[in-house]
């Protein structure tokens, strides 16, 4: 697909919509407002190759880990109404420094901004990431959207244990990271002798009766129901071993929880005022995908650009190339090129339709005036 001029956006995302199976929503779509499906979009300068759509953190390789940038970040920069951790992330990210959220828009023009506003000897990129994911698909993905995180929110997110992970040395995020996976492996695993679906539903059952929603309150009754099932089972001659997968997975749930790095963890949540710390963690979740953040925080900029983020795992869990595979398998972006020889004229029919530098940078002048900060320096590419 490619962009020639402003004429030919239309066209392009009824193409989109055509890719995606939902030709009907274009119209929905092109200044991303008002719905809770939608597609996302970035504007890159150029192609940069292998580390498209990759965070800042992860494609520079710095020596300095996610915490240091975290605690090197001047606190005065951080407003009264930034109090949460994800609020600083965010924060960071807004002036430009590495963390491992992405910058994407809901707004095909503000992408298409970013795409055509510098280094005109190369065509630009657009890139656009469906979403068309309901609350409900998100609580079973173990994330809520942030508008709406922490209101009546029941359980934990991925979200929550994402951030507090954050803050963390880089040495406990690795530690719970293999143990985590050795975890999935033991339930997900086809190298176990007892039935994979078993492992699955006592997974489920060890998860519910943490939530307090089923009849067993406890674990320990948890634990006779299974046996009586298999008693009951094995009377009517099925096979079912339900109460060995819970004494296979239960002790290694209760070791990885109880862990000295996990508590840390749960006392970084807690003191962020999240209400998952008390919550069960799904550590079959943890470090496996890369999701959709809008900000609690509106300031003027993120506002006039539409702005939203993608959240992406940490550099000491994954490489960037499989999380290059992760967001393609997830998301399955579309890349539209927008040629080089036409994006000043572009420019000018974006600035017709009120998307210019001063439009989407409203807080340029006043925010670098007040902090020193160079803010005209930062990039799209961020």
């Amino acid at each position: 697909m490619e962009i020639k001029s402003i004429n030919q956006v239309e066209q392009v995302l009824r193409k989109l919509l055509t890719v995606y199976h939902d030709p009907n929503r274009y119209h929905a779509f092109i200044d991303g407002q008002g719905n809770s499906a939608r597609l996302y979009f970035r504007g890159q300068s150029k192609d940069y190759g292998d580390s498209n759509n990759i965070a800042s953190l992860l494609r520079n390789n710095d020596k300095d880990n996610e915490l240091d940038h975290i605690q090197k970040f001047p606190s005065k920069i951080y407003s009264q109404r930034i109090t949460s951790n994800l609020q600083k992330l965010i924060c960071m990210q807004h002036y430009g420094l590495h963390t491992r959220l992405l910058d994407i828009t809901s707004c095909f023009f503000v992408a298409l901004y970013f795409a055509t506003c510098s280094d005109s000897s190369y065509p630009g990129v657009v890139f656009c990431f469906p979403n068309f994911l309901t609350p409900a698909d998100y609580q079973g993905k173990g994330i809520v959207p942030q508008e709406t995180q922490r209101d009546d929110q029941l359980e934990n997110t991925s979200l929550d244990f994402e951030v507090a992970l954050a803050y963390m040395k880089p040495a406990d995020k690795q530690y719970i990271y293999n143990e985590s996976k050795k975890f999935t492996e033991l339930v997900f695993s086809d190298k176990s002798s007892l039935p994979l679906d078993n492992r699955r539903r006592v997974l489920y059952e060890i998860y519910e009766t943490l939530f307090g929603n089923t009849e067993a309150e406890t674990l320990e009754e948890l634990e006779q129901e299974l046996k009586y099932e298999d008693q009951v089972n094995s009377l009517n001659s099925v096979s079912t071993h339900y109460c060995q997968a819970y004494k296979l997975i239960h002790p290694a749930y209760m070791q990885l929880i109880n862990c000295p790095q996990v508590c840390r963890l749960l006392k970084i949540l807690k003191a962020d005022s999240c209400k998952a710390y008390g919550k069960p963690i799904d550590f079959t979740k943890l470090f496996r995908e890369c999701f959709f953040v809008t900000a609690s925080q509106i300031n003027p900029r993120i506002k006039a650009q539409h702005g939203s983020f993608m959240f992406q795992p940490f550099p000491e869990t994954m490489s960037v190339s499989a999380i290059q595979n992760m967001i393609t398998e997830q998301y399955k972006p579309q890349k539209i090129i927008v040629s080089a020889a036409c994006k000043d004229s572009i420019q000018e029919e974006l600035r017709c339709l009120g998307y210019s530098r001063k439009t989407l940078f409203p807080d340029e002048n006043k925010l670098g005036d007040k902090y020193g900060e160079k803010i005209s320096s930062i990039n799209n590419y961020n």
